[in-house]
């Protein structure tokens, strides 16, 4: 059975010398050798890492369901409580609005907002008496 040259569209066979197509030939068993030295070569750090993966893909999943190890867990506690006053100061930013006893308005403003200044509008138009923030 031959080949047709539509199967092969990037070699012309019948016209081809029998030298140049076992050479071909030669270079591509060369190169499936080379491939499979390869292959063997890093097959062990290949089965290493697919194990260390999968005992990293145990470890997050138990810890998915609450299963924390006891160093991870002391690890965060001692984090937290020594963070959590600062996290908590950078993250909450409220600014609470009210009446003073004597009917004032009045805005309590945390302390960590130092940079921001309140004041009110004072120029005659639509925007007289608005509350207005300057940093």
């Amino acid at each position: 059975m031959g080949f047709t040259f539509e199967e092969f569209p990037n070699s012309d066979f019948y016209n081809s010398d029998l030298r140049e197509i076992l050479v071909y030939v030669r270079k591509l068993i060369e190169g499936l050798d080379s491939l499979e030295h390869w292959r063997a070569n890093h097959e062990q750090e290949y089965n290493e890492l697919k194990e260390l993966t999968d005992q990293v893909n145990a470890r997050l999943a138990a810890i998915e369901n609450g299963d924390f190890p006891e160093s991870l867990y002391n690890a965060m506690k001692t984090w937290w409580q020594a963070n959590a006053v600062d996290l908590v100061g950078e993250l909450v930013r409220f600014v609470f609005f009210g009446l003073t006893l004597d009917g004032y308005f009045v805005a309590y403003i945390p302390e960590n907002w130092r940079d921001i200044n309140f004041d009110t509008i004072i120029t005659p138009g639509d925007d007289y008496g608005k509350l207005c923030i300057i940093y």
